[in-house]
């Protein structure tokens, strides 16, 4: 019954979100400054029997044929533009170039969070094969490197954790640290994925420099306690993928070490977060990035300050469509993953319901 009615929905609201995106493009009057702008928000691109799978959240990914399915089908409804070249010709107060004359369809812009190897491999073919544009937004700090996110690593703690004994102490750490975040420990849910992005969310309660700090103790006590395999393959870009992925993909940056730029971060450490990852890029690919993306969607007042002094636009994890008028350094985003939007009807569903949050 609950899939039927979910069912029912999803088909009401993708015919609702075919004339709200349809309506919405014959708004414009053909420039950038009235012309409402839908943002697609990405991370992850994963085959379904990708081993990387087992150590990521649920929502934190697609699939290729979904985002093929995705591009597919909003094409007839929505323009594909650059990010960066529609806010360059939102700034200059002009007519976004590109379009053919009497296209009044609603411009969509691509965005891919993080800077992960799928979206070399996986991405950029559909991307290429559909005639569409991105922006990648790069933590620089992980770029070329072996590590990850925190959440990727405590959910692979989780699963190593399942197989461990009671007196492990990297087990018992972990049972003291899940108790600490208002979550209780079941062990015997350690494998499990919504578990896992439970104890996820209510980890960011703490600070990323806590949470790092637990999680590299530890898989030290793993080592030295265990023969669990511990080595994992690359999951981040390089710099030389990076510039191979040009030009279906510019790049915008997203802080050096993925930084939630909230009240509980030191400005001093806001500043150096931003400068170091304007710095790599420059310094890797040869070109200062325009466009910023907020980790987590977090932002502090000096945060705010500190990107509008420093790039032309910035992305938050918030839902909606931009409208004339809404500022460029707090552009909404509508976040994709798998388990929502893997149909046509579930996907339009979901932009309908995410344009709806901002009273679109």
């Amino acid at each position: 019954m609950k899939a039927l009615l979910k069912n029912i929905r999803d088909t009401y609201q993708a015919k609702a979100a075919r004339r709200l995106l349809t309506r919405m493009g014959g708004e414009t009057k053909g420039d950038a400054n009235t012309q409402p702008l839908l943002i697609l928000m990405y991370h992850r691109v994963l085959p379904e029997q990708d081993e990387r799978l087992a150590f990521e959240e649920p929502g934190m990914y697609v699939t290729p044929e979904t985002l093929s399915m995705q591009l597919k089908t909003l094409q007839p409804l929505v323009r594909f533009v650059d990010l960066g070249q529609w806010v360059k010709a939102r700034r200059e107060g002009r007519v976004l170039e590109g379009g053919e004359t009497g296209d009044n369809r609603l411009c969509c812009a691509i965005t891919f969070d993080d800077g992960w190897l799928d979206n070399y491999e996986f991405a950029m073919p559909v991307l290429r094969e559909h005639g569409a544009t991105a922006t990648i937004f790069l933590a620089t700090g992980f770029i070329g490197t072996g590590r990850t996110f925190w959440p990727e690593q405590l959910n692979r703690l989780l699963k190593l954790a399942a197989a461990l004994g009671p007196d492990s102490r990297a087990k018992i750490g972990l049972e003291e640290f899940i108790a600490s975040t208002g979550v209780k420990p079941d062990s015997t849910r350690y494998a499990n994925k919504e578990y896992a992005a439970e104890v996820i969310a209510a980890s960011k309660q703490f600070t990323d420099a806590q949470i790092y700090r637990f999680l590299d103790e530890s898989f030290e006590h793993l080592t030295q306690d265990s023969e669990l395999t511990l080595e994992q393959g690359a999951e981040m870009l390089d710099w030389h993928q990076v510039k191979t992925m040009a030009p279906t993909f510019d790049v915008g940056a997203h802080t050096v070490n993925h930084l939630r730029l909230n009240e509980a971060a030191d400005p001093a450490a806001v500043d150096a977060e931003l400068d170091g990852c304007i710095d790599a890029i420059q310094s890797h690919l040869g070109a200062v990035p325009s466009l910023f993306c907020y980790p987590n969607g977090d932002v502090s007042k000096h945060a705010r300050e500190a990107v509008e002094q420093r790039f032309a636009a910035a992305v938050t994890t918030g839902n909606g469509i931009n409208q004339a008028g809404d500022s460029l350094f707090a552009l909404k985003r509508i976040g994709l993953h798998e388990d929502a939007s893997n149909t046509p009807e579930s996907f339009l569903a979901k932009l309908y319901r995410g344009a709806s949050a901002s009273g679109a």
